[in-house]
């Protein structure tokens, strides 16, 4: 499952009233986007080590206008929650938020995060699935910043051995898990993680299991779609996958970070 991070405008109001709902208007914090000054960035645990070079770079070109970071937990869910309380408590240092698809709607109609003008923010650069994560009743209200898929790493050196290829299903990395275990013969030997912990990205993970197995979990009219042979069997995947050893018991508790 795809995610995708947006940057955002803060609101300055907290409170659940304010712009891009259904009742349409301006947002309740009526920022400015034509003025200049120092950006404060709030966004998730950098663990490139890029994004400082990157502050630094910008803010030496831009000695009267510079990025002041605040880093946020790793976590998706933490990141939320920190930012909420934030905005709640009106914290004037809330300027730019990195935010999760899935909070658009959501900040948007609390009136977290402002409406993006047109007429300043162009968008006809973007791809359209990414554009319509930032919209909340035909108004923008992020500038989508980075795209993320799911992505398989292997150890190339196991595959060939047992004369493997990549496998692109759940149903032939479980084949492909099978023949290495027993052909190594190491009971410390573990074949498949993820993050299982209960947050996003057990979602995430589930999600792949299911669109692994021919299903969807929300479907083309937007309703949920996990009612069906498809959506078991990739949970099914999942739960057979920790009971036969194939997945650690320890991924049980797994985020990001332990999942690298």
């Amino acid at each position: 499952m795809s995610a995708l991070l947006l940057a955002a405008a803060c609101g300055g109001d907290g409170g659940g009233g304010g712009g891009g709902g259904a009742g349409g208007g301006a947002s309740a914090g009526g920022a400015d986007f034509s003025k200049q000054g120092d950006i404060e960035l709030w966004r998730g645990k950098d663990v490139t080590g890029n994004l400082p070079k990157l502050i630094k770079q910008f803010n030496d070109q831009h000695p009267n206008g510079k990025v002041i970071f605040h880093e946020l937990p790793d976590e998706a869910d933490q990141q939320r929650q920190q930012m909420v309380q934030n905005t709640q408590i009106k914290n004037p240092k809330m300027g730019v938020l990195n935010v999760d698809v899935v909070w658009t709607a959501e900040f948007a109609a609390k009136g977290y995060i402002e409406a993006l003008p047109a007429d300043q923010f162009p968008t006809d650069q973007f791809l359209p699935a990414a554009l319509d994560s930032a919209t909340y009743f035909k108004k923008v209200y992020a500038y989508p910043v980075t795209s993320n898929g799911g992505m398989l790493f292997y150890r190339k050196d196991l595959l060939n051995k047992y004369s493997l290829k990549p496998p692109t299903t759940f149903d032939e990395v479980k084949a492909a898990c099978q023949k290495i275990q027993a052909g190594e013969n190491n009971a410390k030997l573990s074949c498949f993680g993820g993050q299982y912990n209960k947050y996003e990205g057990l979602t995430v993970n589930f999600d792949e299991a299911v669109h692994s197995a021919g299903g969807v979990i929300v479907g083309e009219d937007g309703k949920p779609n996990v009612a069906t042979p498809e959506a078991t069997k990739g949970l099914q995947t999942l739960a057979d996958f920790f009971k036969e050893g194939l997945i650690p018991k320890g991924a049980i508790t797994w985020t990001e970070e332990e999942g690298r």
